[in-house]
């Protein structure tokens, strides 16, 4: 197993008010040039990899896209569901929860929370998801192409009261969802 550490990139950091951003950006893709070259199984980043605590929005893609070329998809497509009883034969197939591999979930939500009678909050988002595979040619779980971004689109409510008894908390909670997945398939037949 082939394992490399890194660690202390410090990104955001500035020296005499002077930008480290290009440094940065050339350093990390160094780093994953090494892991690519070398095979690395795992690399591990320790230390700190931001420079500030609330680092900026630059200083965010300079490490989440480091951290996106290190990353592998190793969730297998064919797994199965677990069951707490044997049964004879295979569990059935789960379907993978993203449309594609290598996939960027961009969401979008509205939310109203209701805090207006203590210790209830009562909170509904409206919910977008947009799904941005980055594979040359994006397949749904079964293989079939995609065609289009494929998008999610739901309502979810949650209510949680906190009842206090003593020393002891009581948090009952209540969560319901209402989901809407659009896959835009295209699939071609030939005629025979």
């Amino acid at each position: 197993m082939r394992i490399l550490h890194t660690s202390d990139w410090h990104v955001g950091v500035t020296m005499r008010g002077r930008s480290r951003a290009e440094e940065h950006r050339q350093v990390l893709d160094e780093i994953v040039g090494v892991a690519e070259k070398q095979e690395a199984d795992l690399v591990i980043v320790a230390g700190d990899v931001f420079h500030h605590a609330a680092p900026g929005p630059e200083s965010e893609d300079i490490v989440y896209d480091a951290l996106l070329k290190l990353a592998e998809d190793a969730i297998a497509d064919d797994r199965r569901d677990v069951s707490p009883f044997k049964v004879a034969g295979h569990p059935p197939l789960v379907e993978d929860v993203l449309p594609a591999q290598d996939t960027w979930v961009n969401t979008a939500w509205i939310g109203l929370d209701y805090t207006a009678v203590p210790n209830l909050r009562i909170a509904n988002k409206l919910k977008y998801e947009l799904y941005d595979n980055r594979a040359g040619d994006p397949r749904d779980p079964s293989g079939r192409p995609l065609r289009a971004t494929p998008v999610l689109f739901g309502l979810v409510n949650k209510a949680d009261f906190n009842w206090t008894l003593g020393s002891l908390t009581v948090q009952p909670k209540f969560k319901s969802e209402f989901l809407r997945r659009k896959i835009r398939i295209h699939v071609s037949c030939s005629p025979k």
